[in-house]
């Protein structure tokens, strides 16, 4: 298995995998909303590769069927996720066809665009991640989690790297994914769909004398999660408003407005962060916990600046797997940046990469 993941091409991993992964969906033929493939290699190992159509799930409601599916399958019936059909719609309306058109067109114009996409992985070992978190904190962010010293070096660097193909600096946005089970008063850990909005961090060049700080980035990114939907208090007043349906979709419909008016008034830069902390490295059907996790092969031709974390214990307790989508050009000049270089080693599970340890 290892052989065939270092030696072969981005194109050939995607054998691994039912559909093309991380594309925009087809509308003819119609595909199955999830599907899996069980990949068995001549050394034993075992590959599960699984392509899910994100209009219906997202990665939390994948990770609890798949902890489920484990619980059944190693006869554990008390870690079966009960599923919750129903509370995500229930707090979240969409009240008409024409909101939903709004959102569908908003995201397809913000996540999808034309480019050579390629997908590198870079490994965060635990000691650099620490390091990293103290030269990411400030008086304003005291203790930075891991998720924003590493989000935030990324955007950084990224940052750069898209300014040099450009020419010159432009407005950037970092799109952080949230998941918003576990902010809900109760928790809605099983709720079912895509349970989760974006938090959208941006930063002007012009508003700067400076050269891009990372503690800066990481106040700006700290911000936007903790406000506005993502405000416990707030969500909560919210919530409280629950028979008042109104008052819930106007406050989304306002989010999305402002959204849009990001999008349409700067036409940024922008790259959008997950975290799959938790998700899948848990899932055990019997035989071990994963070797790997994450996103691998050649994405489709349309497809947006993507950065997915994932844990990885296997190069270290605590060390964190990023798997980054940018366009070749950009691609190139990050992994020839070494201030970034500095804290990362190249995943060498992952085709074409040059190892370079910190």
């Amino acid at each position: 298995m290892s052989e065939f993941i270092q030696q072969r091409k981005n194109e050939s991993q995607n054998q691994l995998v039912p559909f093309q992964p991380f594309c925009k969906e087809k509308t003819w033929p119609p595909l199955p909303p999830l599907a899996f493939q069980i990949n068995l290699f001549s050394c034993g190992g075992i590959a599960l590769g699984i392509s899910m159509c994100h209009k219906n799930a997202d990665a939390a409601t994948l990770s609890n069927f798949l902890k489920s599916w484990t619980a059944f399958f190693t006869q554990s019936p008390h870690n079966i996720i009960k599923p919750d059909l129903s509370s995500p719609s229930l707090h979240f309306p969409s009240k008409t066809n024409e909101f939903l058109q709004n959102y569908t067109s908003l995201m397809d114009r913000m996540w999808f665009g034309e480019g050579d996409y390629v997908t590198k992985s870079f490994v965060f070992p635990a000691k650099s991640i620490e390091t990293l978190k103290q030269k990411a904190k400030s008086e304003r962010v005291p203790n930075p989690s891991r998720n924003l010293a590493i989000s935030c070096l990324i955007w950084k660097h990224a940052m750069a790297a898209s300014w040099a193909v450009f020419g010159s600096p432009k407005a950037s946005i970092a799109g952080q994914a949230v998941n918003m089970r576990p902010r809900m008063k109760p928790k809605l850990d099983g709720a079912v769909g895509n349970f989760f909005w974006w938090s959208m961090a941006s930063y002007d060049p012009n508003d700067y004398s400076n050269e891009v700080e990372l503690s800066e980035l990481v106040v700006q990114m700290k911000e936007s999660i903790t406000t506005g939907l993502f405000d416990e208090d707030y969500l909560s007043q919210l919530m409280m408003m629950a028979n008042n349906k109104e008052g819930l979709e106007s406050e989304i419909e306002n989010q999305l407005e402002i959204m849009s008016c990001i999008e349409l008034e700067s036409n940024p830069d922008l790259f959008v962060f997950t975290n799959w902390k938790d998700f899948f490295g848990e899932v055990d059907f019997g035989f071990g916990k994963p070797l790997s996790v994450g996103s691998i092969g050649k994405v489709g031709p349309a497809f947006r600046n993507l950065v997915i974390l994932v844990d990885a214990d296997q190069w270290g307790k605590g060390s964190v797997d990023a798997f980054i989508t940018l366009k070749a050009k950009e691609m190139t000049l990050l992994q020839k940046d070494e201030a970034f270089l500095h804290f990362t080693f190249q995943n060498p599970f992952l085709p074409n990469n040059n190892n370079s340890n910190a």
